[in-house]
């Protein structure tokens, strides 16, 4: 919470104030900066909630998500650390979908999935689409830490973020993305063996 430092840095100062303090200057010039740089964060931070409020709706389009995925494969394939087993046919599957969006879910997934793995390890993610009666399933498994149980209902949670960085906002909106086009995201995961993401669009 960038306001809690920031009020900590004001009271700082008002005590150096009070004791007119000799280094006044330099403390003054280091506590803007330091103030400056939480508010940036902060109207950041503003901006992520905004997006996500006013998330543009969806102009679906028919689209082959064949075509769509291996886009998305391929933005990742030169990473170092990953190997990404992609069982996908050439046969043309359309579904009705807002493409870029349905790329940034597809993004989204695969950076999750990627940051989920330790950093010595390396990150194998297995995409496969599969057909369902009336729709299509694509699905993302990865090797990584997976989800513990006590966190899993709040995944698709504004503001929640397993990371260190971020607004917590990326699977919410993959979320909101999906269900646009009635579709819908689910996922199952294990403790230390990984977790599987599913996609599924009518």
């Amino acid at each position: 919470n960038p306001l809690t430092p920031m009020k900590l840095h004001l009271q700082h100062l008002q005590m150096s104030l009070h004791k007119d303090d000799a280094h006044l200057k330099s403390q003054i010039a280091s506590i803007s900066q330091i103030l400056i740089d939480q508010i940036d964060q902060l109207s950041h931070m503003a901006e992520e909630f905004s997006s996500f409020a006013k998330m543009p709706a969806a102009l679906p389009e028919l689209h082959n998500i064949n075509q769509i995925l291996q886009s998305s494969i391929v933005l990742f394939r030169s990473q170092s650390h990953l190997e990404i087993d992609c069982v996908i046919s050439n046969e043309v599957l359309l579904v009705m979908v807002d493409k870029e969006q349905v790329t940034r879910v597809f993004t989204n997934i695969l950076k999750n999935a990627q940051q989920a793995t330790e950093e010595n390890e390396i990150c194998k993610i297995q995409v496969k689409i599969e057909l369902l009666e009336s729709s299509i399933d694509i699905s993302f498994t990865d090797n990584g830490k997976g989800i513990e149980d006590e966190l899993k209902d709040k995944i698709f949670q504004p503001n929640f973020s397993t990371k260190n960085s971020g607004m917590g906002l990326g699977l919410a909106i993959c979320k909101k993305i999906i269900e646009q086009v009635h579709g819908t995201i689910t996922f199952e995961s294990e403790l230390n063996k990984g977790t599987t993401f599913h996609v599924i669009l009518p």
